[in-house]
């Protein structure tokens, strides 16, 4: 109901509602009204590298690195440790915060998932799993066009994880090879950066 009326208060009350939260998937379902004309979606992600690198006070080396890498090699190998770490761990700021801490990606890692178990899953509860994830914020999808043909698009062909810890954990989870799961990692660390500079033209 308060979700309902949150464009009269608005109007009423002359301020502006912020609404936050995992809750926002059951926004999608009908019983819920869209806030036409008022409502504007922010999307809050997780650290990306550059940022990920001002946390460990190594942001200064990394503006210096150019397109072919530094002209100081241990600088390079900094930059890559540290790019091995966040393809680990990710960029939630609780988990960075955690590591920095504690400097243990094991410590790091149980700040992302809490319970684990097994469960009987139907095809139609993972579907609505993924849906639930992608509202809020966690997967996302990428088309794919094959050699150019615009009239070939295929939307949603490619899942992809809105942080990297969270891709590193679910890929050590189901067991995927290390050579495998470098791989997704940065196909993955690759969407998120188009992703972002797409989405700044």
């Amino acid at each position: 109901m308060v979700y309902n009326l949150i464009r009269e208060f608005t109007r009423n009350f002359h301020c502006r509602f912020i609404v936050t939260g995992s809750y926002l998937g059951r926004t999608l379902n009908t019983e819920f009204k869209l806030s036409a004309g008022d409502l504007k979606s922010l999307r809050i992600e997780t650290l990306d590298f550059e940022e990920f690198t001002e946390a460990f006070g190594l942001h200064e080396e990394y503006e210096g690195m150019g397109l072919y890498g530094t002209q100081h090699p241990e600088e390079l190998a900094r930059l890559s440790e540290l790019f091995g770490l966040y393809l680990e761990i990710g960029g939630y700021p609780a988990v960075v915060t955690e590591y920095l801490e504690t400097e243990s990606t094991e410590k790091s890692r149980e700040k992302l998932v809490v319970h684990d178990y097994d469960s009987n899953i139907s095809k139609s509860v993972c579907n609505r799993a993924i849906m639930w994830l992608q509202s809020a914020g966690i997967l996302d999808f990428a088309g794919k066009i094959s050699e150019c043909r615009v009239m070939d698009f295929k939307g949603r062909c490619r899942c992809y994880f809105t942080d990297l810890g969270l891709a590193y954990y679910f890929f050590r989870k189901i067991g995927a090879s290390s050579s495998d799961m470098q791989g997704m990692l940065h196909e993955n660390f690759v969407f998120l950066e188009l992703r972002r500079r797409a989405e700044r033209l």
